[in-house]
């Protein structure tokens, strides 16, 4: 085994050397032709629409598209080339500060010699208002950010339009995330189609499920940070003040990114560094004395690093600081929540065709681990949903989360591109819980007389994750087709330190709580050694991927990737050491057709590969999850890319899933195969002036009964120009002011253990917002309008999570 993995190691090593020898003999980039298919219309609703096709970033004074229409481009072209046959006639002309990368400015403004003299006195200058007119996530004008998007992100890890991807894809983008007042992840889930909430573990992880397959129970979901694995070890709730979006790919992704659920992953995608002056400030207040402040600095450093570029060239280094401080309270009685984060990026384009970005995050967490209250009889709502049943005495479980990521880019002859991204991510947990035990004579005595038993636990748990990734893409031609190659490696080392002391069993019964009337108690039993492990965990993956045009309408997709996984658990009070060594082949196939523009209709099939970590109560490892999804679906995206809308129906099979093992509960054993089938739909844009819906369904045929058959949501914003600086949708800097609502249903299913059964429910949210000018922003989100009863999650009877009761959230953003 040793020699396989040296011998993979080995070759590894090769192809990062091959990829870094390619970057070394590297040319000035010459972007391949594309295919362009743009009809006649206005040239705000063209530009995103050129975005999405050519992979091409467009910045431009939002005044300067006002009334102006674009002819029809159609054709294979360059990024430049169809720019330029767009913009004719328009009185415009783009300017290519960095590889696709234009700025639009009047046609006689642009400079008419490669080198331009310094302006005189009596020149007229015109400043490059970097306003990313066709980009979704700014401005007012944009609509909310959800539905297929106009780029695959990471579903491809290239420049394919989303429509051409034979996967379902969402993405929540800014302005949704402001619109709903939404602070966490969590806070935005409604929204997507087929997310479903799963145990967090008192709050203090994020869990959800795609599809009806979930996370690891311990551990949380499978989750990427700008394309790179982002949630090995524990790790709080992720906060949205640095999110740019946050893209749910639906179905297998292991043939690009490795260990991951058949369901689909998440990709948390971070605001870079701008590059023009941003400082803005926000505040927030709710109910519960909720508190929240959020400030953000950014915006180009060179003339504070001593490497101001000459006039007319584009900056070289810029930054971005995000500084959050929140103090929370709850519902729930004796819980409160404080939240501190500081979040730098930097941005520094070391030479025309290379980009360095870094990307850093500190995050504290304090707050008490509250698993909700108890379904007496296995009937949820027989007790207060206020009550608590830890103790206040135990204080808060402390979590902090380091991350440090760095993304290089660097363009290279012929249209290829190189990336490698390093990654170094630190966490811990620290403090004293009590909660319910819910099992054998445990829950008959909370049946009968409504006394809970609870265990005592002190945890000291500690994680490390290096991480590292190199890949190269370009375009090729041969035998007549055309070529999108992707060819990769990733390595990671892991560490994971756990230390857990225990009451003992015969003190649970005492340190029991009725549940009716909870009373707390001074004294609080010792605890004694329970759990002391320390994991070492090594993967290596190496994966090709090749998007090839079969015709002009027809698109298939081929992938496959190696993963390689080895595992030692040292067992400190037990004197031994566990080891497993697992591998994976994990394919992707799909294939697209394009029968007329905006429409698409695909077909795909994927498998999953994800290591089971720990032992079963024999010390023995469990084999590890495979799964294998099949999925077809129809995609309708127009041209002017105002609207999308998309359908899929899809299969999933998995095997060796860990589930609780009901005869030792402190322990799991892996379970037979898990199935599911379902359907999802999702509609977002903006259906006419002034409107943007997000709406979407799932029904789930055949799953694990935690997952509910039938979910849906709406969300709907009416906006109006208060005056003439804005647009009939609403502009960047004008008065404009917006009303809205969204009505989410989640219908029955059961806690993740099988019980209780947690009943359907529907809830409502109001929305409003006045942007008073360009520096000031009021909102209001009144969540549960109706104040409907409902409980979100439950693992089991014990634990089981109760929604919030209707509050209030407002919002005041001062740019500066």
């Amino acid at each position: 085994m040793a020699g396989r993995m040296a011998g993979l190691r080995t070759r590894a090593g090769c192809l990062a050397l091959c990829l870094l020898a390619g970057a070394a003999a590297a040319q000035s980039p010459a972007p391949a032709p594309r295919a362009v298919e743009l009809p006649p219309g206005p040239l705000a609703d063209r530009l995103p629409a050129l975005a999405a096709q050519t992979g091409a970033s467009v910045q431009a004074d939002a005044a300067l598209l006002r009334g102006l229409q674009a002819p029809g481009v159609a054709g294979r072209f360059t990024p430049a080339e169809a720019l330029a046959r767009l913009l004719a006639g328009t009185g415009l002309a783009a300017a290519e500060e960095a590889p696709g990368v234009f700025v639009l400015q009047p046609a006689g403004a642009m400079p008419a010699a490669p080198a331009p003299a310094l302006p005189g006195p009596d020149a007229a200058v015109l400043p490059v208002v970097r306003v990313t007119a066709l980009r979704e996530a700014e401005g007012a004008d944009a609509a909310l950010g959800s539905g297929n998007g106009r780029g695959a992100g990471a579903a491809t890890r290239t420049a394919t339009p989303a429509l051409a991807v034979p996967q379902a894809l969402s993405t929540l983008l800014r302005p949704t995330l402001d619109a709903l007042g939404a602070t966490r992840l969590d806070d935005a889930l409604d929204y997507v189609p087929g997310v479903s909430r799963q145990n967090d573990f008192g709050g203090t992880w994020d869990n959800i499920a795609l599809r009806g397959f979930a996370g690891h129970e311990d551990t949380g979901m499978s989750l990427l940070r700008n394309g790179m694995a982002g949630n090995r070890g524990y790790n709080a709730p992720r906060d949205t003040a640095n999110v740019e979006r946050f893209e749910f790919l639906r179905g297998p992704v292991a043939a690009l990114y490795g260990v991951s659920e058949p369901g689909g992953t998440l990709n948390v995608v971070t605001q870079p560094a701008p590059w023009e002056p941003l400082r803005t400030l926000e505040w927030s207040l709710g109910r519960w004395n909720a508190r929240r402040a959020v400030l953000t600095l950014g915006g180009p450093l060179d003339a504070a690093a001593g490497t101001a570029p000459t006039p007319g060239e584009p900056a070289r280094l810029a930054y971005r600081l995000t500084a959050v401080a929140e103090d929370k309270g709850s519902f729930r009685e004796h819980v409160r929540t404080r939240r501190e984060m500081l979040a730098p990026a930097l941005t520094w384009r070391l030479a025309e065709a290379t980009t360095l970005r870094y990307d850093g995050e500190w995050l504290r967490q304090r707050a008490p681990l509250d698993r909700g209250v108890v379904a007496l009889g296995g009937q949820v709502g027989t007790v207060p949903a206020t009550h608590f049943y830890g103790d206040p005495g135990d204080g808060d479980l402390a979590m902090v989360n380091q991350t440090h990521q760095w993304l290089l880019d660097h363009a290279l002859a012929n249209g290829w591109r190189l990336h490698a991204g390093l990654m170094a991510r630190r966490g811990t947990m620290e403090g004293f819980t009590t909660y319910g035990h819910g099992y054998g004579e445990a829950l008959a005595d909370l049946d009968a007389r409504g006394w809970l038993w609870r265990q005592r636990r002190w945890r000291d748990f500690a994680s490390s994750d290096r991480s590292g990734q190199l890949d190269l893409q370009g375009q090729w031609e041969a035998g007549g087709l055309r070529h999108t190659l992707l060819a990769g490696m990733e390595v990671f080392r892991f560490r994971l330190s756990q230390v857990m002391q225990q009451s003992p069993t015969s003190t649970w019964q005492a340190d029991g709580i009725d549940v009716r009337r909870p009373v707390y108690r001074d004294e609080r039993p010792a605890t004694q050694d329970f759990l002391s492990t320390d994991e070492h965990q090594r993967g290596v993956g190496l994966y090709l991927q090749d998007q090839i045009e079969l015709a002009p309408q027809w698109k298939a997709l081929l992938g496959l990737r190696h993963d390689r996984f080895r595992q030692a658990v040292d067992d400190r009070l037990a004197g031994s050491t566990r080891r497993q060594s697992q591998g994976a082949l994990s394919p992707r196939a799909g294939l697209t057709w394009l029968p007329v523009p905006g429409w698409a209709v695909y077909a795909s099939v994927g498998a999953s590969f994800r290591p089971n970590v720990g032992v079963d109560v024999q010390g023995a490892a469990f084999a590890p999850e495979k799964g294998l999804a099949r999925e077809i679906g129809i995609k309708w995206q127009p041209p002017e890319g105002r609207l999308s809308a998309s359908l899929a129906f899809y299969g999933i099979a998995k095997r060796n899933v860990l589930v609780t093992d009901l005869q030792h509960p402190d322990h799991s054993v892996a379970a037979a195969r898990v199935r599911s089938r379902g359907a999802e739909f999702e509609l977002a844009g903006r259906p006419a002036a002034g409107w943007s819906v997000v709406a979407g369904g799932a029904w789930l045929q055949r799953s694990l009964p935690q997952f509910p058959r039938a979910s849906g949501s709406l969300l709907l914003v009416r906006e109006w120009a208060l005056d003439d600086s804005s647009s009939s949708s609403g502009g960047a800097g004008g008065h404009t002011v917006g009303l809205g609502g969204g009505l989410t249903h989640v219908g029955e299913r059961t806690g993740d253990a099988g019980s209780p059964r947690l009943p359907a429910y529907t809830t409502t949210r109001l929305l409003a917002h006045w942007q008073a000018g360009p520096a000031l922003r009021l909102s209001l989100q009144v969540d549960n309008a109706f104040d409907r009863r409902y409980y979100a999650s439950a693992y089991n009877s014990v634990w089981v999570v109760p929604g919030a009761p209707r509050h209030v959230t407002f919002t005041a953003k001062h740019t500066f």
